[in-house]
């Protein structure tokens, strides 16, 4: 993420009013990498802002809350239907330590914000997590709508494919105030609206969420106005998302049929279908699992904390952000192909290389030549239709020089010419980093050739010994 100029001030003014207000309880559900790239920024004014989001999320002691989710925002749905339930896991856990490392909090998991809507397989995703998702907190927009005489202000269930799931609503009215135009205005009808929800029942235990939408620009004016409104109210008492789950009991709806006598009536809702016409988001699953592929293996050749490592790592997560266009997606694709190729691009091999034998067994010296900033370990791996290796056909090498060279044991059968081919890979033989080949000519004589040469030889003396005695016979012999 590069935050431009415009951006940069609009979160700082948020992060300093939300600051300002440390006494009043929130939840807070950052983009990890918008944090991060805050955090990362070259500009003090941003990395002031970083700072200052430490202590807006306040500490694990503090009443206030920060939502872990994944590293950007996805389409669970679209994540799931393209079989990588393993890079949704990825973005989990890259996006909570991320958070935790930045603001010195441990983000909530257990309760999750959600922009989109999750069918059952998505649903049935957060459920069978380790740490299972056990709260939503859904927007309007994104539920099929009910028939009530007055807003829902309570939480509600979602059937999911292991049971349900508590959740609550975001109110689309509410979440309207934070497009206008003058912020402060916008902060007061903020204000009346849940004012005048609280009037619709006064002295019940009722609870709203107000959230802005994703297309917010973040205001710090409207932030200030409604904080320092909510200060000692009378009637509105903020809390977290947590808090009001605790607090507010769930609302109920009609017995489902063929209930139990002890059935929920917690209230059912669902997820609205989408618009007609409307096609499903996807995920080129394939073509990410094989980018993913791709890092593992290059990662078993560096060390761990290889900073390279986690360039590629933030790319491909980045790749899978819901609001990229396919273009965009195909070009962070292809970004960690270049990436990785970039560096394996630096270790090289010498190429078509003649060397001559002149005994049937012998080494052929082989030179790997890397340019890289930091040591690489990969295994060296030859191979010859008529070539034999004593030693084995692999030897492992550490790359932490320039040029590193090795010796193969090679046996021939015969003389002549062989091709020998050889590849350096990564540990895991999944990523080729370089390839060469060599042509060995033999012109020693193997064993039964030394001694077919031998016996013909003997054969011809033999032959032309008894050939010179013939004639000399011959010669003495007188004529009758």
């Amino acid at each position: 993420t590069a935050i431009d100029d415009q951006r940069a001030q609009e979160l700082a003014g948020l992060a300093t009013s939300l600051a300002g207000a440390p006494d009043v309880p929130l939840t807070l559900a950052p983009t990890p990498e918008t944090t991060e790239a805050l955090a990362a920024s070259a500009r003090d004014a941003d990395k002031a802002t970083a700072s200052s989001l430490v202590d807006v999320a306040g500490s694990d002691a503090t009443a206030r809350e920060v939502l872990g989710g994944p590293y950007v925002s996805t389409n669970l749905t679209a994540m799931i239907a393209g079989g990588l339930e393993a890079e949704q896991a990825a973005q989990l856990a890259r996006g909570t330590s991320t958070l935790g490392g930045l603001l010195h909090t441990t983000p909530t998991t257990t309760t999750r914000l959600v922009d989109e809507r999750l069918d059952d397989a998505a649903l049935g995703y957060l459920q069978d997590q380790a740490a299972p998702v056990t709260r939503l907190v859904i927007p309007e927009p994104l539920l099929d709508p009910i028939a009530r005489d007055t807003t829902l202000l309570a939480p509600f269930d979602v059937e999911g494919r292991r049971g349900r799931i508590a959740a609550v609503m975001a109110d689309a009215g509410l979440t309207a105030h934070f497009g206008g135009r003058d912020p402060v205005l916008a902060a007061y009808r903020l204000l009346a609206d849940l004012a005048v929800l609280y009037f619709d029942h006064p002295g019940e235990a009722r609870g709203v969420v107000a959230m802005p939408p994703a297309t917010w620009q973040p205001s710090g004016v409207l932030a200030k106005h409604v904080l320092a409104g909510l200060t000692n109210n009378p009637i509105l008492g903020p809390a977290t998302v947590d808090r009001l789950f605790a607090d507010v009991p769930p609302a109920t709806g009609p017995p489902p049929p063929r209930s139990t006598p002890n059935a929920s009536r917690t209230l059912v809702r669902r997820f609205a279908p989408l618009p007609a016409g409307t096609a499903p988001p996807t995920m080129p699953g394939p073509t990410v699992r094989a980018a993913r592929n791709r890092i593992t293996s290059f990662a078993t050749a560096v060390e761990a904390n290889n900073p390279v490592l986690d360039t590629l790592d933030r790319t491909l997560l980045a790749s899978e952000a819901n609001d990229l266009r396919a273009r965009e997606r195909t070009l962070y694709l292809t970004g960690v192909q270049n990436q990785i190729r970039a560096q394996v691009d630096k270790i090289a091999m010498p190429q078509n290389r003649s060397i001559t034998l002149t005994a049937r067994e012998g080494e052929i010296p082989v030179t790997v030549t890397s340019t890289l900033s930091y040591p690489v370990k990969a295994v060296l791996r030859f191979s010859s239709d008529t070539l034999e290796f004593p030693d084995g056909d692999s030897a492992v090498l550490e790359l932490n020089r320039r040029n590193t060279t090795t010796r193969i044991t090679v046996r021939a059968q015969s003389s002549g010419s062989f091709p020998l081919r050889v590849s350096l890979e990564t540990p895991d033989g999944n990523l080729v980093i370089a390839e060469s080949r060599f042509t060995v000519r033999s012109t020693a004589i193997s064993g039964v050739g030394t001694a077919l040469s031998i016996g013909a030889l003997l054969f011809l003396l033999v032959w032309w010994g008894n050939h010179l005695r013939g004639r000399r016979s011959r010669k003495l012999v007188p004529a009758g």
